[in-house]
């Protein structure tokens, strides 16, 4: 089962799924800032920005040397499996921002979205419609953008109004709308239905040998 691997302190952070670089980064960054390895404590950091994260240490018999935890963004099965590019739909909603993370512009749908008019989102930054953990988030997710040129990913979006929150995903194109001008194409994501995240077995299967993936900058 593919995945990134992210190394804290001797520590092997075996992230899913593994082209999510902004998850990756926000787990070896939680990890770093821990005051102590711990799994429970590392799962509640990041369900503040992923609410079905799932972290559990992998089994001693598992491993031949030292130690690994299995970090999932989306508990153990994904719903965001390989499918068509909605991103480019037409419908899609969509937002443009700047290096700085300033909106620039927005179409209707994104609008309904985030409940706003597009003079009061070109008035925010990235970040203002997201939990604060998120926020302070936004310059080294900006810069993983000129790193990569792409992101995917997913978080919780909290429109203005009296809109309750959103988790949606979110796919980030680098200079989509020319340069300096990066495209968010935003979806919702539809809540489990009993609103609690999937369980994670202390070992995904290894039939097709795991894939393992160089730490992410940011």
């Amino acid at each position: 089962m593919p995945y990134t691997s992210v190394i804290v302190r001797d520590v092997a952070l075996l992230c899913f799924p593994p082209e999510d670089v902004v998850f990756a980064s926000f787990v070896r960054r939680s990890f770093e800032a821990a005051t102590s390895d711990d799994t429970t404590l590392l799962q509640e950091e990041l369900r503040t920005i992923y609410p079905r994260a799932v972290v559990r240490a992998r089994d001693a018999l598992a491993s031949l040397a030292g130690v690994a935890w299995y970090v999932y963004r989306d508990g153990r099965y994904s719903p965001f499996g390989p499918g068509p590019p909605w991103w480019e739909e037409p419908t899609a909603a969509r937002i443009v921002i700047d290096d700085a993370g300033r909106y620039l512009d927005a179409n209707t749908a994104a609008l309904e979205l985030f409940g706003v008019r597009l003079d009061e989102l070109v008035a925010s930054r990235a970040g203002d419609f997201a939990p604060p953990n998120f926020s302070a988030a936004v310059p080294w997710i900006l810069q993983l953008l000129r790193d990569t040129g792409e992101l995917h990913s997913t978080s919780i979006l909290r429109p203005r109004g009296d809109k309750p929150d959103e988790a949606v995903e979110y796919h980030v194109v680098k200079d989509g709308d020319g340069p300096g001008r990066h495209v968010s194409a935003i979806r919702r994501v539809a809540p489990d239905e009993d609103g609690s995240p999937a369980a994670a077995p202390s070992q995904p299967p290894e039939s097709s040998g795991p894939s393992e993936r160089s730490e992410p900058s940011g």
